[in-house]
């Protein structure tokens, strides 16, 4: 019997099912859940060890979803990458209302948070980019200094594009990773939701439980990203885009995005 805990990573673009995942293990009995929010990296090895954590752990942390090869020393690690239709997550950032440092703007628009704080990361994790990439986020950060509650929609739009454009360059990382990788698509998991759960607790080497197909249940109240915990799989956030996103605000995706979300199976 190995000494470690079971560590399963979700991870991938912030807005992409990522809560959801954690809120799904979390019901399973045999997992302890750790949001990004609550993660110390100092504590780890008593998350690995730990009996308080045995005998899994699922960890959210799409925050350091470049962190491939941090995540690649976990013992036996699971990871499961979100994926999502980019012009939802797109709308997801714009729409969600978030308070930094009293501070109360879009996600997308504030500095030291979300989209705009990923970016650098990314950045500066993955190093040499693609010409046209290098080229979007110099116009981008030109605009740097205008204030969270002054940032235009397509400006939040730019920047959401951006980090989801990123994620998927920093999802590149794990390719040469001795690690079991999973890729969970948002519109398959809510259209679909028991066969790709089935999936993922198969994945992961976990026993069935049927409390994950419940995860509503046994949550209450609202969580990381303002998400309904109490709320049960559906459908109601696919295509949400359409209610949101002009012309413009397609247009800046498509430039962005467009080329990697066909290759994921996206019709921008």
């Amino acid at each position: 019997m190995s000494k470690f805990n079971l560590p399963i990573v979700v991870t991938g673009c912030q807005r992409s099912g990522t809560t959801l995942l954690l809120l799904v293990f979390n019901a399973h009995p045999a997992v302890r859940g750790v949001d990004e929010t609550l993660f110390d990296p100092k504590l780890l090895q008593i998350y690995l060890q730990s009996q308080e954590y045995s005998p899994a752990v699922c960890f959210k942390l799409p925050v350091i979803a470049h962190e491939a090869k941090y995540f690649a020393a976990f013992p036996g690690v699971k990871i499961l990458w979100a994926l999502r239709d980019p012009r939802d997550v797109v709308t997801s950032m714009v729409r969600l209302e978030f308070d930094h440092a009293g501070i109360k703007a879009p996600f997308a628009a504030h500095s030291k948070a979300g989209p705009r704080l990923q970016i650098r990361l990314l950045e500066r994790a993955l190093g040499d980019l693609p010409v046209d990439l290098r080229r979007e986020l110099e116009d981008f950060h030109a605009h740097d200094s205008i204030p969270p509650v002054e940032r235009s929609l397509d400006l939040n739009v730019t920047a959401a594009a951006l980090c989801w454009r990123l994620k998927q360059e920093a999802f590149r990382l794990y390719e040469d990773k001795p690690v079991d990788l999973r890729v969970v698509r948002y519109e398959r998991l809510v259209a679909e939701p028991r066969s790709e759960v089935e999936a993922l607790i198969s994945f992961t080497g976990l026993p069935w439980d049927e409390r994950v197909m419940q995860h509503h249940r046994f949550h209450k109240g609202k969580v990381t990203g303002d998400t309904d915990s109490d709320r049960p799989i559906d459908r109601k956030s696919l295509g949400k885009w359409q209610e949101v996103l002009g012309p413009a605000q397609l247009e800046i995706i498509g430039r962005i995005c467009g080329d990697e979300a066909r290759k994921c199976g996206y019709g921008l």
